[in-house]
């Protein structure tokens, strides 16, 4: 089905769109090579990503790290139990561990913009439970589901008729199931605002589509002119000065003769007449495609907020300080916003309070422990110093960002100074 539509300087193109299984609407513009449409469904999404070196190694790059987090039990802002969620029980299901539960969360999140979590009979029991992150590509929504979740849910009836209802998944080996959606939780890398189905949130794979065809079209290129490396062009060089028979195209006989002689072991071959011997493939250096390949690995790194030293580390290490602060900002800024997603899932489904993932047991955090001793010994070393200057207690508050209810002055005189010992 297709509709036509003005397209600029008065000339009529084409506008066709295709409705996938899921009900989404993908439009294309000009049919040709390099067109502009650039929404691809899930199962199209994970074979981009399987396929492409440069971005499988990214995506899961991110994922190892992630997957290292242990989840951990505060109480009033102090951590009073590490690996909790293991203690209460070992696996999430009986397939897995935490660590891989962990990586698929992170996984589906990269691929799909959407990681969607499977609780049975929505158990509220984390002991008595199988929990376990579906295939996006193998879900059918129903379009009458679809449409209650377009409108405004203002009434927590309308919500729980909304939850009573189901999508369809489709397993590996063509069966299907049913599930209610109050079943499942729905986590979002990006935001699911604007699109047609409430449910999927944006992916990134999406904004990447045209830098991964470029990629894959660099790796096709490498492969293409690897395969004519080893290949020549032979041909006879005429001499426009004679007229004799020496011009006249070589036959099917000499084809084969010259090429027989060139793939032979023999140094020199002598032929009757002059010709000219050229590669397919005269520079493979100059066509820059593994420069291509990095660049692209780069591009795919800066889109899921990968710092450039962890990346360069993967391929080709990096100066210790760098890559360990630069490991720091990628937990900080990237993986714990989606860890706390997560976490607070687990709060208000099994009724806890207060756990956070964390990724302080790993090595690269120790420098950072050393920066804070450093940093409290400075603010210590200011404390005496604004102390023994006779300043005020709330000023040294607001100062040292600290929260004193008392110093001891009188104290603090009898304490020989640094420069008598």
């Amino acid at each position: 089905m297709a509709f036509n539509f003005s397209f600029g300087f008065g000339n009529r193109q084409k506008r066709t769109f295709d409705v996938d299984k899921d009900g989404n609407v993908f439009y294309s513009l000009f049919n040709g090579f390099g067109g502009l449409a650039n929404k691809i469904s899930d199962r199209e999404k994970l074979k981009k990503v399987c396929e492409n070196p440069a971005l499988l190694k990214v995506i899961s790059l991110d994922c190892d790290i992630f997957s290292l987090g242990k989840v951990n039990k505060f109480q009033e802002g102090k951590l009073i139990e590490e690996d909790f969620l293991y203690s209460l029980v070992k696996k999430p299901n009986l397939m897995q561990s935490w660590t891989s539960f962990f990586w698929d969360y992170k996984w589906w999140l990269n691929v799909c913009g959407t990681s969607i979590l499977y609780n049975p009979n929505n158990s509220k029991n984390i002991g008595n439970t199988s929990l376990q992150f579906l295939n996006p590509a193998n879900i059918t929504y129903n379009d009458t589901l679809i449409r209650k979740l377009q409108k405004f849910i203002f009434s927590n009836l309308s919500y729980n008729e909304v939850l009573e209802g189901s999508i369809s998944y489709k397993f590996d080996n063509g069966e299907s199931k049913d599930i209610l959606l109050k079943e499942l939780e729905f986590f979002h890398d990006l935001t699911n605002a604007g699109q047609s189905n409430p449910l999927k949130g944006i992916s990134r794979i999406d904004a990447l589509y045209k830098v991964i065809n470029n990629s894959e079209l660099a790796l096709d290129a490498k492969g293409i002119n690897l395969f004519l490396a080893g290949k020549f062009m032979v041909a006879g060089k005429a001499d426009p000065s004679k007229t004799d028979f020496a011009n006249i195209p070589m036959s099917e006989d000499e084809k084969q003769s010259i090429e027989q002689k060139v793939l032979s072991n023999k140094s020199i071959h002598a032929v009757k007449s002059m010709i000219d011997i050229k590669r397919f493939v005269e520079n493979m250096g100059a066509l820059k495609l593994d420069e291509s390949f990095m660049a692209d690995f780069f591009i795919f790194g800066s889109m899921f907020n990968i710092p450039r030293d962890i990346l360069e580390t993967s391929l080709r290490g990096s100066t210790y300080e760098n890559q360990e602060k630069a490991m720091a900002r990628l937990i900080e800024y990237c993986e714990k916003p989606k860890a706390q997603k997560l976490t607070d899932w687990f709060e208000t489904q099994f009724d806890l309070e207060d756990i956070r993932m964390s990724w302080n047991h790993l090595m690269f955090m120790k420098i950072f422990e050393k920066e804070q001793i450093n940093n409290q010994k400075l603010k210590a070393s200011a404390l005496l110093e604004l102390m023994k200057a006779g300043v005020k207690l709330d000023e040294i508050n607001t100062m040292l960002e600290t929260n004193f209810s008392s110093l001891d002055y009188e104290g603090l005189k009898k304490i020989p100074s640094n420069n008598n010992i």
